[in-house]
């Protein structure tokens, strides 16, 4: 099974492929700018991932604290329902 980060590498794999073969204007010269622009592309893809994740990672770490507690105060609310229609928990 494929991991992320191995989906994300194959990706930039096989669009870096077509690029050359399909879309790239320099393909038939041996200009120096296609040895440039190929890992500036990658560069590039990469940072964007990166960039995206990071967000992502940080606004999920500063919400995970706010839905603890919500979710605390739930358990809680349901605990007192249950106890005013007179349900029992057992101690261990």
């Amino acid at each position: 099974m494929l991991t992320r980060g191995q989906a994300i590498v194959i990706i930039f794999f096989f669009s870096t492929i077509l690029w050359i073969y399909k879309f790239d204007k320099y393909k038939k010269s041996n200009s120096l700018v296609k040895w440039i622009l190929i890992p500036l592309y990658l560069i590039a893809a990469i940072s964007a991932y990166a960039i995206v994740s990071i967000s992502i990672s940080l606004y999920n770490f500063n919400n995970v604290p706010n839905a603890q507690e919500d979710l605390l105060n739930e358990l809680k609310n349901i605990k007192k329902e249950l106890e005013r229609r007179k349900f029992t928990f057992r101690q261990k």
